[in-house]
């Protein structure tokens, strides 16, 4: 082989090692995204979890709150009905003093001739 030809081939040579070296660097910078992009992707993994348990939280709470809601409006019935009652009894009650009010200043013929005679 000339002179020439081995020139070129060690020329070639290097223009392959340099190639190789840029090859390595953008390997080694790929790696550094894979593990940055790994990491993101664990962090996204941890957040979606967080988010998950508060989610079942706020699900537990909203259960509660209902169970809450539904004992309140039991009370609420409840009171109603006790309120029924209590006005059921003020009209017996109103009635009942109707009936005294009566009774005293309407007395049965007996009576009014018992104070008629002390009189």
């Amino acid at each position: 082989m000339s002179e020439i030809g081995l020139i070129r081939n060690q020329e070639s040579g290097i223009r392959n090692q340099e190639s190789g070296i840029r090859n390595q660097e953008s390997g080694i910078r790929n790696q550094e995204s894979g593990i940055r992009n790994q990491e993101s992707g664990i962090r996204n993994q941890e957040s979606g979890i967080r988010n998950q348990e508060s989610g079942i939280r706020n699900q537990e709470s909203g259960i509660r709150n209902q169970e809450s809601g539904i004992r309140n409006q039991e009370s609420g019935i409840r009171n109603q009905e006790s309120g029924i009652r209590n006005q059921e009894s003020g009209i017996r009650n109103q009635e009942s003093g109707i009936r005294n009010q009566e009774s005293v200043s309407c007395p049965d013929i007996a009576t009014r001739k018992f104070f008629l005679f002390l009189s």
